[in-house]
């Protein structure tokens, strides 16, 4: 069987790949032209894993541009906060106390203490009860580097599959434009989104500098966003080389649903990269067992990630390599 019909990978991502290698010790790789080492293969994993997720996901503007720590630019973040069209978001929680002026409130992600008046009902919750506050929509630096958004329409669902658009933006003077537009017709549109843009000015461009978290029906808003930001100047023409390609730098993928130790909390960008170093750095150490590809389509299975369409999630696959 020829390896074109048993690993059935994304031709994209196998083309990408002819600019990677590991050595046979998995202690060092080169990506794109740019030399790593590592004090042992474990340790060049991560770093590894680094590499891709700036070359073939965000693509960064130069090696460690990704992970690099940033100063806040407030000026920016008051840029994009004044492009912001809500003031306010939805948010639900559980009353744990509730006082005169205060209230005391475990919502999905911590647990905030809030004046009174930001409850939006019911107005006669006793301790114990689900509660709805109305919380600031703009969390400037809530993920480090970017400025964070909460949809005016957000709604439970009993589904947690979230689909993430990405948005590849160039400059940070059209990156505000940008940000703009797409939230007006988000909020027109009654999407149930969060989103999130790059508030550093030096981060850009980024294949990923506007992230849209999208919750639910999901189809009419990626075309929606998709046709607004068609021709816009301000876009970058590449993609995610992991994500689905929807139109000139706009590309889309699923969270990714892995629930192995350790993976709940990447994003998918980073869980992809981590499952493909892993893949690689196996194959260097142990390349008797088949072709690069095919380790790479057994990493994705245990990850649960289509080998074909890397944006998409499929059932795990338990006993296939990777070392977790």
């Amino acid at each position: 069987m020829t390896a074109g019909l048993s690993c059935p990978l994304n031709p994209r991502l196998v083309a990408a790949l002819r600019e990677v290698s590991v050595s046979p010790d998995g202690c060092s790789a080169e990506v794109a032209g740019t030399r790593l080492t590592g004090s042992d293969p474990r340790d060049l994993r991560g770093r590894l894993a680094n590499a891709l997720y700036e070359t073939l996901h965000a693509g960064t503007p130069g090696p460690g541009s990704a992970a690099k720590e940033f100063r806040r630019d407030r000026d920016f973040e008051h840029q994009l906060a004044d492009a912001v069209p809500h003031a306010c978001a939805p948010v639900d929680g559980v009353l744990l106390a509730a006082g005169d002026e205060e209230l005391i409130v475990r919502t999905a992600l911590v647990t905030v203490r809030v004046p009174r008046d930001r409850l939006a009902g019911p107005a006669d919750a006793i301790p114990g009860a689900a509660v709805r506050l109305r919380l600031d929509a703009a969390r400037p630096a809530l993920s480090p580097g970017f400025f964070y958004v909460l949809g005016s329409q957000q709604r439970r669902r009993p589904d947690p599959a979230v689909r993430r658009i990405f948005v590849h933006l160039t400059d940070p003077d059209g990156a505000v434009r940008v940000w703009r537009d797409v939230l007006r017709e988000l909020e027109s549109l009654h999407a149930d989104y969060h989103a999130k843009i790059l508030s550093v000015r030096t981060g850009y461009p980024r294949r990923d500098a506007l992230v849209i978290y999208l919750h639910g029906e999901y189809q009419s808003v990626e075309t929606a966003i998709a046709r607004r930001l068609r021709d816009d100047r301000a876009l970058g023409a590449a993609t995610s080389v992991l994500a689905q390609r929807l139109a000139r730098g706009v590309a889309a993928a699923w969270e990714p649903a892995d629930s192995r130790p350790g993976q709940q909390h990447l994003s998918f960008g980073q869980h992809r990269c981590f499952a493909l170093a892993t893949a690689l750095v196996d194959h260097a150490l142990d390349p008797v067992e088949g072709t690069r590809e095919l380790r790479i389509t057994a990493e994705f299975r245990a990850a649960g990630i289509d080998p074909l369409r890397p944006q998409r999630n499929v059932p795990q696959r338990t006993g296939t390599p990777g070392r977790r």
